[in-house]
């Protein structure tokens, strides 16, 4: 299979994609660290942040069972919500870095 993007294959964006998108609390997702930067290994995590007026850890914590536990991705998926980022350092990193996924908004 041919990799799309952050070391996905095309499917397995399509799949994250339509995951994050069932989720009608997340209004916007993106993938930051090493996969958007692009200096990713092969055995590297996926670091999502999501958002949304009605995205809280319940959210976050659903969204990471059903990445980490209900696929058969053979990723493991770190997911945070970006009000809860206190440090100035990620933000920043999210803000040059973050490469908008799935369709809500």
């Amino acid at each position: 299979m041919i990799e799309a993007d952050f070391g996905l294959t095309s499917a397995e964006l399509e799949e994250l994609d339509n995951i994050i998108q069932s989720f009608q609390e997340i209004e916007s997702a993106m993938i930051f660290g090493s996969r958007a930067k692009g200096t990713f290994k092969s055995g590297s995590d996926i670091d999502i942040v999501i958002s949304g007026k009605k995205v809280d850890h319940s959210v976050v914590i659903r969204l990471s069972n059903q990445l980490n536990e209900e696929t058969t991705f053979p990723y493991f998926f770190d997911i945070l919500d970006l009000d809860t980022i206190k440090s100035e350092a990620m933000l920043a990193h999210i803000a040059q870095y973050g490469r908008k996924i799935g369709n809500n908004s």
